[in-house]
């Protein structure tokens, strides 16, 4: 997380949005997100997470799913 917070946010100037519908069952969550720039306001990109929550409910894995 830390190296993608690097590239995309302190480098390239985005900031990342959940788009509708997550989804928690149990440990797991499914979030689906978009890129926008800060400089615009478009949107530049997108994908989806899975996420493995740990017993306090904290990140332990992510999958990222780039795309549309």
């Amino acid at each position: 997380m830390a190296r993608s917070h690097e590239q995309f946010v302190e480098k390239q100037r985005f900031a990342f949005r959940a788009r509708p519908g997550s989804i928690r069952l149990n440990g797991t969550v499914r979030i689906g997100w978009e890129a926008v720039s800060t400089a615009t306001g478009d949107g530049v990109g997108g994908g989806s997470d899975i996420l493995v929550l740990d017993d306090n409910g904290r990140t332990k894995i992510d999958y990222m799913f780039p795309g549309p």
